[in-house]
């Protein structure tokens, strides 16, 4: 998926994300979670 090449390309960067499916009240959704971001953040 896209969202999921963005993910890629962000834990590249340094950053620390992780997703799976979790139970939400509309049933199982795909859930990211940020647990870590990069010491240096670069803005483009």
């Amino acid at each position: 998926s896209r969202l999921g090449a963005i993910i890629c390309d962000l834990n590249k960067e340094g950053w620390d994300i992780e997703g799976g499916f979790e139970k939400t009240e509309h049933g199982k959704d795909y859930v990211y979670y940020v647990k870590g971001e990069p010491k240096q953040l670069t803005l483009l």
